[in-house]
C-alpha cells in the first residue's frame, strides 16, 4: 500500500508535527488589553505604577485578568471588551498627565510557547475589520488662520462672519490683491481659483 520508504514518511509526519506546533498560539486567542506608558522619556514605570494602576481598577469594582509589566509599559489585560472600556475611562481620570493609554488587543499565548519562539500570526487591517478613524477640524482657528494669513501678506479681505464655517469665495478687488494671495492659496489643501 504504502511504497515510500521510511525516511520520506518521517520527514512528512516531522514537518506536520513542527507546522501544527508553530501554528498551535493562534488557538489561545487574544485579550482585551490596555497598554500604559509614560509620557514624557525620563519616565518610567514602576512597581508603584502597578499598585496605583491596580488600586484604581479596584475602587471602580473592575476584574483584571492579569498585569504584564514589559520594557517601559504595562500591559493591563481583561476578559471582555466592556471592562477594558470601563478600565480606560477610570485610569483617564488618575494617570492622564503623566501616561498614554492605548487600547489593544493582546495574545494569550502561555509563557512557555512564547519562551520556544511561537507567536501568533499578525493579521492586516483587512483581515481584523479594518480601520475607523474620526478627524475633528477646529473651524474657528481655521477661520482666524484664513483671514490672519491674507491680511499678513496685505491682502484686502472682506471681514469674515464668526458664523460663517466654510469660506467658499471671497472678492479680491485689483491685480495686486490677487498677486499678493497668490502664494497663500498653494497652501490650502482644496485649491482655490482665483479669476480677474
Amino acid at each position: 500500500m504504502n511504497h515510500y520508504p521510511l525516511w520520506k514518511n518521517l520527514m512528512i509526519l516531522a514537518v506536520i508535527l513542527t507546522a501544527a506546533f508553530y501554528a498551535l498560539p493562534n488557538i489561545y486567542g487574544q485579550d482585551p488589553s490596555i497598554e500604559i506608558s509614560p509620557t514624557s522619556r525620563t519616565g518610567e514605570v514602576t512597581a508603584g505604577t502597578v499598585g496605583q494602576v491596580e488600586s484604581i481598577l479596584k475602587q471602580r469594582g473592575l476584574v483584571i485578568k492579569r498585569i504584564d509589566i514589559e520594557t517601559g509599559k504595562i500591559r493591563v489585560r481583561f476578559k471582555d471588551g466592556s471592562t477594558q472600556l470601563k478600565a480606560k475611562e477610570a485610569l483617564e481620570e488618575k494617570l492622564q498627565d503623566e501616561y498614554a493609554l492605548a487600547l489593544n488587543l493582546s495574545p494569550d499565548v502561555p509563557a512557555w510557547l512564547q519562551g520556544l519562539g511561537a507567536k501568533p500570526m499578525s493579521l492586516g487591517l483587512d483581515l481584523r475589520g479594518g480601520i475607523h478613524v474620526l478627524i475633528d477640524v477646529d473651524m474657528e482657528a481655521e477661520k482666524i488662520w484664513t483671514t490672519t494669513s491674507l491680511k499678513s501678506s496685505r491682502t484686502q479681505v472682506p471681514s469674515l462672519s464668526p458664523s460663517a464655517l466654510v469660506v467658499e469665495s471671497f472678492l479680491l478687488r485689483s491685480s495686486a490683491s490677487i498677486a499678493s494671495a497668490r502664494p497663500w492659496t498653494c497652501r490650502v489643501e482644496r485649491p482655490l481659483m482665483m479669476t480677474k
